[in-house]
């Protein structure tokens, strides 16, 4: 009988958290599991930590004194930026979580933390890490088929011919080693359509070997051969022989999941809950994309800002429900009037804004008419009721920043209402 081999018998690992309670067991168990455990109150601690002991993963909390998480992880990838790192967090902390993200971190484990994800997500991590190594120390195809957990290992020739799948990888794609061996990997449908030429155009750029200018990780989708669409994230390493570059080998993890989150995350930061339009951090983001664009190439466009006229009187006398369902539809009913590379922003309680690209101020008019219009002519909710909006309009300047341009549309907006409402102010 084979035996089974302990992966995290050479790993050594530093647990990051502020919580006593919580630090000391699994500082403990980490040591029973690991060559060696070390662990830290913070993030302050954490870096210094890394610097002496020079663990080779990390498993931190994010909210901590004296250093977060966060910044801690940020020093840390400043000097290694492919420095394995597991974070824990709670849901409620989806702001953090999604900075954490943008860190690159290699996985997050939800609070309070399962014994048998930590193990399992240490042991891929000490997978990964033992094949690197046996590869750079003799560059033999056979080491690729270590079966790591949910990693996909794939070898490809410099035509991006498959000349090697593990079990794993033949699992996740739906294939037969024998009838996905020799085929190319841009051509068996596992790659989607819009995809295809930017995966081809990195695989290129990585086989030119042109060291610090292409990246080893590479994100993608794919489609397996049960038509399965899964997100996966490469850490590639070019294969030579007498020092001529013959293929890539490539490791893939299943990240589908964090993806998902990922993109939830962006929703829940960036939209606005109850009527699905972008929201202040988003339209403040993009409006600060616009004025670095004006202000380089002097690019034209205009903003509007309306507010729902007598919306207190709404609330007061047909209910909130009543006001939320005014507020949703006259949302889609506005967005359904601007173009696609126009943004629609709910900013306020009933005051919204919306971008005009590439729109003069003459042209934004013609659209603001109509808007107005369409408005005034729709009645909304059960109760039928008539609503109006008052909307300040301007084209943004050379010289206007994020708080010029919106105190003078501010100041138009208002202009509207004190001249009767229902009406616009340029």
């Amino acid at each position: 009988m084979n035996e089974v081999k302990n992966y995290l018998a050479d790993l050594t690992v530093l647990f990051v958290d502020d919580e006593e309670g919580i630090r000391e067991p699994f500082e403990a168990l980490l040591g029973m599991w690991c060559k060696k455990a070390y662990s830290a109150a913070n993030g302050k601690e954490g870096l210094e930590a890394y610097k002496k002991y020079k663990p080779d993963v990390i498993v931190t909390d994010i909210k901590m004194p004296v250093m977060s998480g966060l910044e801690m992880i940020g020093e840390i990838k400043k000097l290694n930026p492919d420095f394995p790192i597991i974070i824990t967090t709670a849901f409620q902390e989806s702001e953090l979580l999604l900075e954490a993200i943008e860190l690159q971190v290699d996985g997050y484990i939800v609070k309070p933390i399962p014994k048998k994800e930590l193990k399992k997500r240490l042991e891929i991590i000490a997978k990964v890490s033992l094949l690197e190594k046996e590869l750079e120390k003799k560059n033999l195809l056979n080491q690729l088929y270590l079966d790591c957990n949910k990693a996909l290992m794939l070898a490809l020739d410099i035509n991006g011919n498959i000349t090697m799948i593990n079990k794993a990888g033949c699992e996740i794609l739906c294939f037969d080693r024998a009838e996905i061996i020799g085929k190319n990997w841009f051509e068996i449908g596992v790659i989607p359509k819009e995809n295809i030429d930017d995966v081809k155009t990195y695989f290129l750029e990585l086989i030119s070997d042109r060291g610090d200018e292409t990246s080893s990780h590479f994100e993608n989708k794919i489609t397996s051969n049960k038509k399965t669409n899964l997100m996966f994230s490469w850490e590639n390493t070019l294969l030579k022989e007498n020092n001529k570059i013959t293929g890539v080998l490539s490791s893939g993890m299943d990240i589908t999941n964090r993806y998902i989150l990922e993109e939830k995350l962006i929703e829940q930061t960036y939209t606005d809950e109850l009527t699905g339009l972008y929201n202040r951090k988003s339209y403040n983001d993009r409006l600060q994309e616009f004025l670095a664009l004006k202000k380089r190439y002097d690019i034209t466009f205009s903003m509007l800002m309306y507010d729902i006229d007598d919306f207190k009187i709404v609330n007061d006398n047909y209910g909130h429900d009543n006001g939320d369902k005014v507020l949703i539809d006259m949302s889609a009913l506005i967005e359904s009037h601007i173009r696609e590379n126009d943004y629609l922003f709910r900013i306020g309680g009933e005051e919204f804004i919306i971008i005009f690209s590439e729109t003069s101020l003459d042209k934004a008019k013609v659209i603001a008419e109509k808007i107005r219009k369409k408005v005034s002519s729709t009645l909304f909710t059960s109760e039928n009721l008539k609503i109006t909006i008052s909307i300040g309009l301007s084209e943004v300047l050379k010289e206007d920043d994020a708080s010029t341009i919106f105190k003078r549309v501010d100041k138009l907006l208002y202009k509207s209402k004190h001249n009767g409402k229902d009406k616009i102010s340029c």
